[in-house]
């Protein structure tokens, strides 16, 4: 399996994610907790990449750079039109988000492959 994917698997998080549904069976991007937490990392590649802005990827269509722009404003209060501005919640939806995204993707391997935390000694639960 790690022949088929190869540098996919290192690329972006939606390739970890249809590596994950491809050799796991894990569907983890059709939970709404994966929009939230896949707009934290675009934040962060905005800051590691950008230097504080969206990354020239990022921007490489006007309706992607249009609809990024929006859902960091919706749901992170983060002004993306220059460098970045966090707002005032930026910092409690971004923990938020990540922590949901967590949650679920815990749950989510914990109730298809329950042997993995009985052997470890953890409930599933």
């Amino acid at each position: 399996m790690l022949a088929k994917v190869g540098d996919d698997l290192q690329r972006t998080w939606d390739s970890r994610a249809n590596w994950l549904k491809e050799g796991f069976g894990l569907r983890v991007k059709d939970d709404p907790t994966y929009g939230d937490f896949n707009l934290v990392v675009e934040v962060r590649n905005a800051v590691v990449h950008g230097g504080g802005r969206l990354t020239d990827f990022q921007m490489s269509s006007i309706h992607k750079t249009v609809a990024l722009r929006r859902d960091l404003d919706r749901r992170l209060d983060i002004d993306a039109t220059a460098e970045l501005r966090f707002g005032s919640s930026s910092l409690t939806r971004i923990v938020e988000a990540v922590r949901n995204y967590v949650h679920f993707f815990d749950r989510h391997v914990s109730n298809s492959y329950p042997s993995l935390y009985l052997k470890a000694g953890v409930s599933s639960r």
